[in-house]
């Protein structure tokens, strides 16, 4: 099934009290498989992806200005955004309360895992993504 998710411009903010960059997505999902029928349906749909400043740091694409947040960063922000929706719109219905996805050098590549280049959002805000068959817990 593929769904055509449709994003608005992400608000980023520094966390004073850790540091963290967090970007919230705010974006719609439709199945393009119902477009033109009487069951097209839009749902709206938000998360939330934390960046620690030591990963940025590692990663190369920390913003100097902590009074703002980098174009790169909100890129891989992005990123993360997009594969955990794909993720979890695999396994079922969206979660009942806004997931955050934190990210740290804990729990996360060494190497920066994404071509900063070759990242469209946010020039480009509408993206079809193939989530398969969904997947069944029972």
């Amino acid at each position: 099934m593929e769904l055509k998710v449709t994003f608005e411009p992400c608000e980023c903010i520094r966390k004073f009290d850790s540091d963290n960059v967090v970007c919230r997505f705010s974006f719609s999902v439709v199945d393009s498989s119902l477009f033109g029928t009487a069951g097209e349906r839009h749902t709206n749909h938000s998360l939330r992806v934390s960046l620690s400043p030591e990963l940025c740091e590692k990663w190369g694409i920390d913003n100097p200005d902590t009074s703002s947040v980098s174009q790169d960063v909100q890129k891989v922000a992005f990123e993360i955004a997009l594969a955990e929706l794909t993720n979890l719109f695999r396994v079922g219905d969206w979660p009942a309360e806004e997931p955050l996805i934190t990210r740290t050098t804990a729990n996360s590549d060494w190497h920066l895992p994404y071509e900063i280049a070759d990242i469209a959002y946010p020039e480009m805000k509408i993206f079809t993504i193939d989530v398969g068959q969904r997947l069944d817990h029972s």
